[in-house]
Formats: structure tokens, C-alpha cells, sequence
């Protein structure tokens, strides 16, 4: 039994590390490369872990689901889209989209299993932390690749001057660095007493932004001002006992204020 429990762990944490590199693949052989392939392999390692999580439900009462809100929530959100798309016009459509965009209700699907995986299996700090990470790490290699593209050294490839690093749409590449510089920010903030961490995840932050620029994505950039925004406001109105991360709030509303 133990046996069994530490296999089918290795499996899950395996799947749930190797998923933050998935933007990296570039299968050339296949149709609409930039997106099926991401896509197939996202399903397929989601299916992997979930078949693994849902055999561990059975053998190890630790890691099983915990109905909160938020699950609660995801669970709503699922079957709305469900009930949607079975109304809609174009019923295979809306179920399996196409190979150009490779989302539809599968894909709401398998992000719901990945939530749950991902909720229930990740329950301590420590491998929380290692989890961000993880992501930060692949969105630094992005980043770096974007900065080849930028200086001329890797082609951009949906051409133009507009960095899309290996996502092939400069749109979808921006959002993507949207989300790592907020998770740059937040561990930079609770990391604030190890200076050299703090530093680490701004520079990353800078960097990244610094690419964002460049992808020359409005939308995105707009959405990392307002985001950064509504933060330093929020902080501002709730926070009564880290005066570090008010103060810190009070320069970037003041900074956001001037920028706008």
C-alpha cells in the first residue's frame, strides 16, 4: 500500500512540475504548432495526474478534496459553461473549439481538474512556494527568450517587431508575463526581510516588464497598471498591521498616480 501511495504521489507532483514548462513546446510537425501542441500535452498530463489523484482518494485520506467556496465556485463556473454550450448554436464547437485556439469546454474541463488537483494535493506552504517558483523560473527563461527576439538573436515569429517568445501571438505571451510579475510581486513582499530574495523576484518583475513592453500589447499592460492599481488601494483601505507593505502601497499608488 505504501508502495502504491508514494507511485501514484510521484506521478502528481511530477505532472504538477512539468506543466509550468508546457509553453516551451513547439511541436513543428503540427497543425496550428504553436497551440495544439501545448494543448494535447496540457490535456494528457492533467488526465495523468487526475487518474493518479483519483486512485490516491482511495488510499490515503490526506489529499482528498476540500469543498471551500472557492471550490464550490469553480464547480458552478464548470457546469454553467457546460449547460452554455450545450444551448449554444454550434454544439461540437463550443464543446471541442478547434486546433487554432484548442479551447472549448475540454479545456474548462481540464483546468477545473488541475484546480482540484492542484488545491488538494498542494497543502503545505513549502510546496506551495516551490510551486510559484517553478513558475517564475519558466517565466525568467521566457523572458530571456523574448530578449533574444528583441536584440535580433531568435526570430519572432508571428513577425514584425512585436516579441511572442514561443507562444507565436505576442497577445498571449503578454498575459502570461502579466501573471508572473504579479507573482514576482507578491513573494518579493513576503519575502521582504530575505533581501536577496526580495531583490531576486523584483529584478525578474523588471525584466518581465520590460518584454511586456515590447510584445506592445495594450490590453495586457493597461491591465498590469490597473491591477497594480486596485492593489495599492486595496492594501491601503485594509491593512492595519505590516506597515512595510502600507508604506510600500502608499509610494506605488503615488508613483501609479504621477505615471497616469
Amino acid at each position: 500500500m505504501n508502495t502504491t501511495k508514494k507511485v501514484l504521489k510521484y506521478i502528481i507532483i511530477g505532472g504538477i512540475f512539468i506543466i509550468p514548462f508546457i509553453p516551451f513546446i513547439v511541436p513543428k510537425t503540427m497543425f496550428f504548432f504553436f497551440f495544439s501542441g501545448k494543448g494535447f500535452i496540457f490535456r494528457l498530463i492533467v488526465g495523468l495526474i487526475s487518474g493518479a489523484f483519483a486512485a490516491l482518494f482511495f488510499v490515503d485520506s490526506a489529499h482528498r478534496p476540500k469543498l471551500s467556496w472557492i471550490t464550490k465556485a469553480v464547480l458552478l463556473f464548470t457546469g454553467a459553461v457546460l449547460l452554455t454550450d450545450l444551448l449554444g448554436v454550434n454544439v461540437y464547437k463550443s464543446i471541442w473549439s478547434n486546433y487554432e485556439r484548442m479551447e472549448g469546454f475540454v479545456l474548462i474541463f481540464h483546468l477545473m481538474l488541475y484546480y482540484i488537483v492542484l488545491s488538494s494535493f498542494l497543502d503545505t506552504k513549502k510546496l506551495w512556494d516551490l510551486f510559484l517558483n517553478t513558475n517564475i523560473g519558466a517565466g525568467l527563461l521566457m523572458s530571456l527568450y523574448g530578449l533574444l527576439q528583441i536584440t535580433g538573436n531568435a526570430t519572432i515569429n508571428q513577425g514584425g517587431t512585436r516579441v511572442d517568445g514561443t507562444f507565436g501571438n505576442a497577445a498571449y505571451l503578454a498575459i502570461y508575463l502579466v501573471f508572473n510579475i504579479f507573482l514576482c510581486l507578491y513573494l518579493a513582499l513576503e519575502s521582504h526581510t530575505e533581501k536577496w530574495k526580495k531583490w531576486g523576484y523584483l529584478s525578474i518583475a523588471a525584466l518581465e516588464t520590460v518584454v511586456l513592453y515590447f510584445t506592445a500589447t495594450r490590453g495586457a499592460i493597461l491591465g498590469l497598471i490597473g491591477g497594480l492599481f486596485v492593489t495599492a488601494v486595496l492594501v491601503l483601505w485594509k491593512e492595519r498591521e505590516n506597515k512595510y507593505i502600507k508604506n510600500i502601497a502608499k509610494y506605488a499608488f503615488g508613483v501609479l498616480v504621477v505615471f497616469l
